[in-house]
């Protein structure tokens, strides 16, 4: 697998093309184009015209041609469907004539209903969540499928993608990263769906802003296709304009694109160096059944941040950029932590506010471990998900953190990383206080395993704070040390009025970062973030 091989050693997001031939792997009864259009057809007219018109086609174009026999046929349907559908001669249970007379195309309707009823295959479970993995780390996929299966992945692995459907997606203002482009239309808009020889038509004219954003990456992602053959217009589309654009000489090209095609039964990776379009551009062909390992090579790729988590960035620094630059108060800070998405373009204006650019690279902060505490409990969410589970990641285990509210997110990243480390350190975390409730986590303070310190109150000072009825006059109480006062209330928050005890919390967590961060201080909010 040395194309493989070479995108993870170069630790770079690639850019992937998911053709039709995935939907094909994942879903039994998900049609080639060819089914598709036959299955319809019968709904309107007889099997046989339909190979009538193949025929004539055929004579036209040339028996190899399938694109453009297709797209004719698909055009001939068009007008077929919708007729039959006005005269009420097929129903479709999602598509009224108003809605239809109003602007929904019912063929298009009725091609997007097929794709939505898509049954999954069994026995490749394992696979499609090593191609969620993979799809977290690919620049940017660009798809001529239509159904839903890649945002489907993207969020069963808890991630972000930013959607972009036909070719009107191709002149929104863009990030280039974790960005999804489905070039031929979606079912969700089923008037973006590309099918016919107008369709096809009316893409080819705006074919070259798809060339113009690929080109302009790929000296930085290598390009991989999945689920297309060799003989597919789009991909041979694709080659072609690198062969007149190309950002380095051609014959570098094999090492940037990597076609994969389906070999069944193979679980080997026959590369070979393959020539196209008279010899004038190379790439890597791979032929293999084995999916899996290509998925999880490309997953092995890490930056620190997805390409999901650095579009976010780079939009917010965007926007302080241009909120800023209106006024021409934009100036050098350091950037921070903060969620930027949140502030108001009047927030923004007035404060002073940090963007970093370092080495090519977006500078980030962790937070200390005071201000991890004051934003867990203030649920300003200042900072990602991502950035806490880092941090949490990098305390020691012995440190008591509260994580109940970012267990979700832990048990996600174990689920995704493919860093034994990071997934051990995290799996270790959530063993020792995934399933802490607050009598439980008080038993491991008053019974501590391996000899560790217990949390400690004298009888005489028990006694003493046992008497006073609310937590803010146990801290007022001068007679008695801050530890065993801490002490006492970790043990005793139960015993005090919420509302009381989320009041004293608020005003503990504003005193200095020395204060907070020591032992007694850590447990009690610990304790806290359990009730």
């Amino acid at each position: 697998m040395n194309f493989l091989e070479n995108i993870r050693n170069q630790n770079q997001f690639p850019i992937v093309f998911i053709g039709s031939g995935i939907t094909k792997r994942y879903f039994k009864n998900a049609p080639n184009w060819q089914e598709l259009l036959l299955k319809i057809w019968s709904e309107v007219d007889s099997v046989d015209s339909y190979y009538s018109m193949c025929y004539e086609l055929q004579k036209k174009y040339g028996k190899s041609n399938t694109f453009d026999i297709n797209t004719e046929l698909a055009t001939v349907l068009q007008s077929k469907y919708n007729d039959a559908f006005f005269a009420k001669k097929v129903k479709l249970p999602t598509l009224t004539l108003k809605r239809a007379i109003d602007g929904i195309d019912p063929f298009k309707q009725r091609i997007a209903n097929e794709f939505l009823h898509l049954k999954s295959r069994e026995g490749y479970e394992n696979e499609i969540e090593w191609f969620s993995k993979m799809l977290i780390k690919a620049r940017m996929v660009l798809t001529t499928n239509y159904d839903t299966f890649i945002e489907q992945c993207y969020d069963n692995a808890n991630t972000s993608v930013q959607i972009h459907v036909g070719n009107r997606g191709l002149f929104e203002k863009t990030d280039d990263y974790g960005e999804l482009y489905k070039i031929h239309g979606s079912v969700k808009d089923v008037n973006t769906i590309c099918i016919t020889k107008e369709d096809y038509q009316k893409n080819e004219k705006k074919s070259a802003l798809v060339d113009a954003k690929i080109l302009s990456n790929l000296t930085e992602s290598p390009i991989i296709f999945l689920g297309y053959s060799l003989t597919d217009r789009n991909v041979q589309n694709i080659l072609n304009s690198f062969v007149e654009n190309a950002p380095f000489d051609i014959s570098q090209a094999a090492s940037r694109i990597g076609v994969v095609e389906f070999d069944e039964g193979n679980t080997d990776f026959n590369e070979a160096i393959e020539g196209m379009i008279n010899n004038r551009i190379h790439y890597t062909s791979i032929k293999t059944d084995n999916y899996l390992e290509i998925y999880k090579k490309i997953s092995q790729i890490d930056q620190l941040y997805t390409p999901s988590e650095l579009r976010k960035y780079e939009t917010s620094f965007r926007r302080i950029i241009e909120v800023k630059g209106k006024e021409k108060q934009l100036k050098s800070v350091i950037a921070d932590y903060v969620d930027i998405d949140k502030l108001t373009d009047e927030e923004i204006q007035n404060k002073n506010i940090v963007v970093a650019f370092g080495n090519d690279k977006i500078i980030y902060r962790f937070p200390s471990l005071a201000e991890y505490l004051k934003n867990y409990f203030s649920n300003n969410n200042d900072f990602t998900p991502s950035i806490a589970v880092k941090f949490i990641e990098n305390q020691p285990l012995a440190t008591p953190i509260p994580i109940k509210k970012y267990l979700r997110n832990i048990k996600a990243q174990i689920h995704n990383s493919t860093f034994e480390k990071e997934k051990v350190k995290l799996t270790k975390r959530l063993n020792q206080y995934g399933d802490f409730t607050y009598d439980k986590y008080i038993d491991s303070l008053q019974n501590p395993k391996s000899g560790g310190n217990r949390i400690y109150v004298s009888r005489q000072n028990n006694n003493i704070l046992s008497k006073i009825k609310t937590p803010q006059d146990i801290i007022k109480l001068t007679s008695i040390k801050e530890t065993p006062k801490i002490n006492f209330l970790t043990k005793n928050l139960n015993n005090f009025d919420r509302k009381q005890i989320d009041e004293l919390m608020t005003q503990l967590l504003k005193q200095d970062e020395k204060v907070i961060t020591a032992s007694e201080y850590r447990k009690l909010f610990m304790a806290y973030s359990l009730i």
